[in-house]
């Protein structure tokens, strides 16, 4: 099992330490409501310019559910909020940093 979680209590007690370092949200199925994943957000210091703020995204997709498009989807809702926010943000790919910016209006 990943992180040892093998009862429920145990899933609760490594989401409650999670939520604790970082905004924690769920990932739900839009076919029958059952969690397959988690997206962490976290602040972190921007070293090369302290007036940015440095937001870190993860996620988590449970097994049964990898390949079927769903880290994607996370991703573009990911990016489609900052965008609708007026949030600057960028990516990794492949080593390669992409950057985008949304002009304030």
């Amino acid at each position: 099992s990943w992180q040892n979680i093998n009862t429920l209590s145990a899933a609760r007690k490594w989401i409650e330490a999670r939520d604790q370092e970082a905004c924690f949200l769920t990932i739900y199925s839009n076919d029958d409501n059952t969690i397959i994943g988690f997206i962490s957000l976290y602040e972190d210091i921007n070293w090369s310019d302290q007036s940015l703020i440095l937001l870190r995204f993860g996620y988590l997709i449970s097994e049964a559910n990898w390949n079927q498009g769903f880290g994607t989807e996370v991703l573009q809702g990911l990016l489609t909020w900052c965008q609708s926010k007026k949030i600057s943000f960028g990516y990794l790919v492949e080593s390669e940093l992409k950057i985008f910016h949304q002009q304030k209006s």
